[in-house]
């Protein structure tokens, strides 16, 4: 196999040096999580492809009796109302009330499916580039979806703290990298 334009070559297993690639960016940024604000930007930048991880932690009270739980939620959904509308910031049969969700790329209320549960952990790859923002997902967005109604979560206290990862994956210049393949050699499946 003749590589390059001074007629270097080598045989089928390879040239003797080792095809990796470069080291993966790691980008990691904290945000304390309001229990009576919607969607907060957590001042990290993801990309299609990189691996999302956040983690969770603390306790939000969520009506003046003292109810609370952690970032997985109450344990009911967030589902639609008899009307037909939302009023969480994420709504969807398989979606946590009271719990942290995120969404990458917009803060927009009036998008109430496009999203995720985070909870108090989450790892998944990035389908879409954005910035990353969290939020409490209580029942208070306003029906019109303007905002939060403010006499609603006046009595919310607590946040939850996060920590929000994007690891950027590896590039590598060959077909296939690894410790174990050799570096212009033929590969197969």
């Amino acid at each position: 196999i003749i590589w390059d334009s001074q007629g270097s070559s080598n045989g089928p297993n390879g040239s003797g040096a080792i095809a990796v690639g470069t080291t993966a960016s790691r980008t990691t940024k904290t945000l304390t999580v309001s229990s009576q604000l919607p969607w907060q930007a957590t001042q990290l930048d993801v990309q299609a492809g990189d691996t999302l991880i956040i983690s969770a932690s603390g306790t939000i009270i969520w009506d003046s009796q003292g109810s609370s739980n952690g970032p997985n939620g109450s344990g009911a959904m967030a589902t639609l109302n008899l009307s037909g509308t939302c009023g969480y910031l994420l709504c969807g049969s398989s979606v946590a009330a009271k719990s942290l969700v995120g969404r990458i790329g917009s803060s927009a209320l009036t998008d109430f499916t496009t999203g995720f549960v985070a909870g108090a952990s989450y790892t998944a790859v990035a389908t879409t580039s954005g910035r990353l923002y969290l939020g409490f997902n209580d029942g208070f967005v306003r029906p019109d979806r303007t905002g939060l109604d403010a006499g609603g979560v006046a009595d919310n206290s607590g946040s939850f703290s996060s920590t929000e990862t994007a690891a950027r994956p590896a590039s590598c210049g060959y077909l296939l990298c690894g410790s174990s393949v050799a570096a212009k050699s033929l590969v197969g499946r």
